[in-house]
């Protein structure tokens, strides 16, 4: 799960807002290693930290019907569709070509 995140401290009280901007299916992460041959975490990080960085970008055009939307990397490209999630669009990632 990719997050945004903002943290509050006070003197009384200390706490963590997310809020989830992109799910990742165990099917996306199984292709991505199938696909690309890497075998290392920071790898598939790296994939996925560039559909955060996009993120505005990717949940506009998945906004519109049909909702899909396309992401690509040096290794090939994400695909996905907006779903909602406590009332909110996000990104769900559903394979790796």
């Amino acid at each position: 799960m990719i997050t945004g995140w903002q943290m509050v401290a006070e003197r009384s009280r200390c706490s963590l807002n997310t809020t989830v901007l992109v799910i990742v299916g165990l099917h996306a992460v199984g292709r991505w290693f199938q696909r690309t041959h890497e075998v290392g975490e920071p790898e598939l990080l790296s994939g996925l930290r560039r559909i955060g960085e996009q993120y505005d970008t990717l949940i506009e055009v998945a906004s519109k019907p049909p909702h899909h939307w396309t992401c690509d990397v040096v290794e090939g490209r994400w695909l996905g569709e907006a779903v909602t999630h406590k009332g909110r669009p996000i990104l769900a990632v559903n394979t790796f070509v």
